[in-house]
């Protein structure tokens, strides 16, 4: 999370987050900042009444982007893995990714203590992803949502919609800055099995409201 004298950016794991606050580090003076990717309901009383944005992102790139990460990690930092969030429902990197996004879209129940993911997706009947996105959310109606595939209008709309000058150069900046914290990949679409490709748009809350499509 991070929030200047006009806004507060929501950082979504997974969506570029990264990326974006280091763009808005450029453009603005950061007040508060967070990296441990508190929830919208943990915002600091005095940005409490601010606008504030996060990113959504394709779903099915989602899944990609995040089997990748925890891989990259459970090879470099084996103990990193252990116990975080996504370790149970990747299977600490060592799923298969068909095993994953099935995990994913599927699982309900789990040894030991419930993290609140899974609890969430029970509760909404819902995959990972919409269980992640709602926690750092809350589903709240007051929270704009940029797309990650169109910052670079995205983010100006957000600003000029509420009256906070654009800065000269953010969406060029925002073109063209290099990416962070990415993983070597290829496109998403490589990754699915029929199976999974429906499993995803059958469970996905965030794919058909945001107009994502496989």
């Amino acid at each position: 999370m991070l929030a200047t004298s006009d806004f507060v950016f929501v950082h979504v794991p997974k969506t570029a987050g990264r990326f974006v606050r280091a763009v808005l580090h450029e453009h603005f003076e950061v007040l508060y900042e967070d990296e441990l990717h508190p929830a919208y309901d943990e915002v600091p009383e005095r940005f409490a009444e601010l606008p504030a944005v996060c990113v959504i992102r394709n779903p099915w790139d989602w899944y990609v982007s995040l089997y990748h990460y925890v891989h990259k990690i459970a090879t470099r930092e084996p103990g990193r893995v252990r116990g975080h969030l996504w370790s149970r429902v990747m299977g600490e990197g060592r799923n298969s990714f068909t095993q994953s996004v099935r995990l994913a879209c599927g699982l309900r129940e789990v040894d030991g203590s419930e993290p609140s993911w899974l609890r969430e997706m029970r509760r909404l009947d819902a995959d990972y992803y919409t269980a992640v996105h709602h926690l750092h959310t809350g589903g709240s109606s007051k929270l704009s949502v940029m797309r990650f595939e169109s910052l670079d209008t995205d983010l100006p709309e957000f600003l000029e919609l509420h009256d906070i000058a654009v800065p000269d150069g953010l969406a060029r900046r925002l073109r063209t800055a290099e990416p962070v914290n990415t993983t070597k990949r290829g496109h998403y679409r490589r990754y699915y099995d029929r199976h999974t490709r429906d499993l995803v748009a059958r469970t996905s809350h965030l794919a058909a409201p945001y107009g994502y499509s496989y």
